[in-house]
């Protein structure tokens, strides 16, 4: 399988639950998460999806996505 790279906009806005189940078994980067007082993810937008963590490490270091906005990785 190969990293996606999604464009995310208002509506792309995804609970963690929806998050598990939109990408079962992926690595996921999120952008712009609310958090709770345990800094879970309670909802964000997913930019980068893949099934190995390498190549979503590897998709944070391209030109492209060097966006200074607020992240967080969830495993599956």
């Amino acid at each position: 399988m190969e990293t996606l790279i999604t464009k995310p906009n208002k509506k792309d806005v995804l609970t963690r639950a929806e998050i598990r189940q939109t990408y079962p078994h992926q690595w996921v980067l999120v952008i712009e998460p609310e958090l709770d007082h345990n800094l879970e993810i309670i909802r964000g937008k997913v930019v980068v999806n893949s099934p190995t963590k390498e190549d979503l490490y590897e998709q944070l270091y391209l030109p492209h996505r060097q966006e200074a906005c607020p992240t967080q990785i969830i495993s599956h």
